[in-house]
């Protein structure tokens, strides 16, 4: 009996190391996500039963954008659970920081509504067709990544080498979502008037689709980070290892 009880306990952490939770969590992701992109959809169809704006992922407080904060407060949980976990993970803490920030601007607006003071205060010009609110709410988003990106290079720096590493893949994520946040989104506004309704819709849909997809890439990276530095790794280089790379 004991020996059939073992047999039947091993496949536990084979799946484990094959990343089964790993392809749960994007399954739950790809699910919400998709569920509300085609809301989204109808949304834009006037469909009945979406006609609320929430469905609108081009709008503040949308159900794309909520879904999102939920993702990378998840993930910036996790990076912290990492801090606490390893000596020498600050960069982890650091991009926790990052992650809970970008939140924090999304649903207080602050960058909205510094974009509206500094354009009033310094007088800003029309550039490029963006409006002096446009480039009032990009001086804000700069100030902001100057000083996170400070703390994160200290940060990185101040870490083990395997972690440094995992920073490096949360960076590209990073730019990858800066990509569809502000440019996309900056040429959207810049274009805007001189586009016809329909592919206003689609650059609407495509900076939702990209913000949710790689917020989820980045909240997929956490846990795969998350799962191969166990507590056993504590006392290694950051969770970078040889059998913690091989998960």
């Amino acid at each position: 009996m004991a020996r059939t009880s073992e047999r039947n306990a091993a496949p536990l952490p084979t799946l484990l190391r094959l990343g089964l939770p790993v392809w749960l969590t994007g399954g739950v992701l790809a699910v919400v996500s998709l569920g509300v992109l085609i809301g989204n959809v109808q949304h834009l169809r006037r469909v009945r039963g979406f006609e609320d704006s929430k469905w609108n992922g081009d709008l503040d407080g949308s159900y794309a954008e909520l879904a999102g904060h939920g993702v990378l407060v998840i993930a910036s949980l996790l990076l912290v659970a990492l801090t606490l976990r390893l000596r020498s993970g600050w960069a982890y803490g650091a991009w926790a920081l990052v992650l809970a920030g970008l939140v924090v601007d999304d649903f207080f607006l602050l960058h909205e509504r510094g974009g509206e003071y500094l354009a009033g205060v310094l007088s800003l010009p029309s550039v490029l067709n963006l409006r002096p609110v446009d480039l009032g709410e990009l001086i804000v988003w700069a100030a902001e990544a100057a000083v996170l990106g400070i703390v994160l290079i200290r940060a990185h720096l101040a870490s083990s080498r395997g972690v440094r590493r995992d920073s490096w893949s949360l960076l590209a994520l990073m730019v990858v979502l800066a990509l569809f946040a502000v440019l996309i989104d900056m040429i959207h506004i810049a274009v805007e008037s001189g586009i016809s309704q329909r592919s206003n819709n689609i650059f609407g849909l495509a900076e939702t689709a990209g913000e949710l997809g790689v917020m989820a890439l980045i909240l997929l990276r956490a846990v795969q980070i998350f799962l191969r530095t166990g507590p056993s790794a504590s006392g290694n280089d950051g969770g970078g290892g040889s059998r913690a790379r091989r998960h």
